[in-house]
């Protein structure tokens, strides 16, 4: 990997995030605007998806084929497993996620129905990922996250209604701390780890005063930039020595500055090419 290993234990964390905040609010989006939101789903969720990557994923690419690579490298690469934008996997994940989504939603008329032909996709996704093409485990670390941010969408109500009672809180607490330690002590069960993160996330916010469901599509306004950049700036950054002669701290927060900005030059031009792709 060409990463520095500090930022390697985040970056599962932070695309779980991502994950379950996008199956959050498919949902949620479905719930609200009923069948016309299918109707739509592709054209409009491609148009917001593709503009950011192609463009980054172009200029990325050029600024390193300027320098010691080649198309040939890039091509070897992901064969392996590496997408030409680092990082830039989890496009791929989500597309196959969104695509389930709508078949899913298109073939189905309950929540539940949906749900398990959801669980059946993602199923399906992790078996080509590690047994026909043999890619890494980060190709699937943090996809669960999407069918629970849909799961707890889908019965979000019944839940929060069970966990105002005491013995729900109670039992949430003590799961959470077994699936956490779990997770910490044992690196194949790192999915378990990042789906408890989601949980205790989503019910911080649920039942915090003055929030609801509408922080979470907040909080994702610009999660898909921000991660879309992060891994090609970590590697700039640590090509041009800042990471290694800034030490760990300051590194992080000068790699989280320029990816917070450089999303939102990238948002503001990529989706000047949206007329484009539609």
């Amino acid at each position: 990997m060409i990463f520095p290993g500090q930022f390697g234990p985040w970056g599962t964390i932070v695309v779980s995030i991502f994950f379950f905040l996008s199956g959050y609010g498919l949902i949620k989006s479905r719930i609200n605007n009923g069948d016309d939101y299918i109707n739509h789903f592709i054209s409009k969720r491609f148009t917001k998806l593709l503009p950011p990557f192609l463009l980054a994923t172009t200029i990325f690419v050029t600024i390193e084929l300027l320098g010691d690579k080649s198309m040939q490298w890039f091509a070897h690469r992901f064969a392996d497993g590496f997408p030409p934008l680092p990082t830039s996997w989890f496009i791929f994940a989500i597309i196959f996620l969104y695509l389930s989504f709508y078949v899913s939603c298109k073939s189905t008329k309950s929540l539940r129905a949906m749900n398990i032909t959801m669980l059946i996709f993602t199923a399906v996704y992790c078996i080509l990922v590690l047994k026909i093409f043999h890619w890494g485990g980060w190709w699937v670390n943090a996809v669960p996250a999407f069918n629970l941010g849909v799961f707890i969408a889908s019965y979000e109500r019944q839940i929060l209604n069970m966990l105002q009672k005491k013995r729900g809180r109670l039992t949430l607490f003590m799961l959470s701390v077994t699936l956490v330690s779990l997770g910490a002590m044992f690196v194949r069960l790192t999915p378990i780890y990042n789906l408890t993160i989601c949980i205790l996330l989503w019910f911080i916010l649920a039942t915090m005063p003055g929030f609801n469901s509408k922080t979470l599509s907040f909080l994702g306004k610009y999660s898909y930039e921000i991660y879309l950049v992060q891994g090609a700036v970590i590697a700039l950054c640590a090509r041009g020595n800042i990471i290694e002669n800034t030490g760990a701290y300051l590194s992080t927060v000068i790699v989280c500055a320029i990816s917070i900005l450089t999303a939102i030059i990238l948002k503001y031009f990529a989706y000047r090419l949206t007329p484009f792709i539609k």
